[in-house]
């Protein structure tokens, strides 16, 4: 069916400061007094250029930064419009599938939960897209061989934005690293850079999400340096699961021997449900070589991935 959206209104709402996108679904939609019970602060925190704010919703602690729309862009809110009683040959046509601007917005806040706001998230990945979309398009009109309004990275772009959280990317500084704030076990770049394994007998790196339903891939992307020790004789695990009280789901790792890698391999997946009966729709999960009480040295850990598949 086919539809157009007017953007013609003298005069809309002007939301800048008030749109958020949450980490989770709510079963509702229509007025309510969110500002009674949803009250961001700033803190005094800076990551990756990003200035961190605090909530909490429904008592789960949400780290956020606020964003402002890429020059040129806007943001707006639609509603379909009211036409009143309509022919069934008008509906059938796409007469009535018409949208019209209700409020607009120049900045956008994101929130995280439990862990800091980084340019590793999608949306803010999404945004950096557009920027990308000007440039090509500004080569191609130069160069006449079209003269769109929109490229076809300027439709990526905004499929990026629309898909949200279809990829979770975990800095080193937004996973949990036993002994990771002693720089005599691992050296953690503030900037987001890759975590350095210094020497540790206990290896636990972890990180959770709260997740909407579906499936999802776990992984992590990591490498090791000339001063590798202490990994042949024992092995790696992965582990993951939903909710504090769930069963884990593992997977026996390799470590790359050479170049950046992500494990598990391709053909070892680790995969995990969140159901739509999980009562606690968190996944934890984690990289772990306790057992063996050996030292090991010279893991580099580049990022770990929550995929939706």
């Amino acid at each position: 069916m086919e539809g157009s959206i007017e953007m013609k209104k003298k005069s809309v709402a002007n939301l800048t400061g008030g749109v958020h996108h949450l980490p989770c679904r709510i079963k509702y939609d229509g007025p309510s007094s969110v500002s009674h019970y949803f009250n961001p602060k700033p803190t005094d925190v800076e990551v990756e250029g990003l200035k961190v704010e605090e909530a909490h919703f429904r008592g789960r602690k949400l780290l956020g930064a606020t964003l402002p729309m890429p020059q040129g862009y806007s943001g707006f809110v639609l509603g379909k419009k009211s036409l009143g009683v309509k022919k069934a040959s008008d509906v059938s046509e796409g007469v009535g599938n018409i949208w019209e601007m209700n409020a607009k917005f120049g900045n956008i806040t994101y929130w995280n939960h439990d862990t800091l706001p980084s340019q590793n998230d999608s949306i803010l990945r999404s945004l950096h897209w557009l920027a990308v979309a000007d440039a090509v398009s500004f080569c191609l009109i130069q160069q006449n061989k079209f003269k769109p309004k929109w490229s076809i990275l300027h439709l990526i772009s905004l499929f990026m934005f629309l898909m949200g959280m279809q990829e979770i990317v975990f800095p080193p500084r937004a996973l949990k690293i036993v002994w990771g704030k002693d720089r005599n076990s691992w050296i953690i770049p503030e900037n987001g850079d890759p975590a350095e394994l210094v020497g540790v007998s206990w290896l636990e790196v972890t990180g959770s999400k709260l997740l909407e339903v579906g499936k999802y891939d776990i992984s992590f992307k990591i490498s090791l340096n000339e001063k590798a020790t202490g990994w042949d004789d024992y092995p790696i695990f992965m582990m993951a699961r939903v909710g504090g009280r769930g069963r884990y789901t593992w997977r026996k790792v390799s470590l790359p021997k050479e170049g950046t890698k992500s494990i598990p391999a391709d053909s070892e997946k680790l995969e995990i449900e969140v159901k739509p009966d999980s009562v606690d729709k968190t996944l934890y999960f984690g990289l772990y070589e306790v057992w063996s009480g050996k030292m090991k040295r010279g893991l580099i850990i580049h990022e770990a991935v929550v995929k939706k598949i």
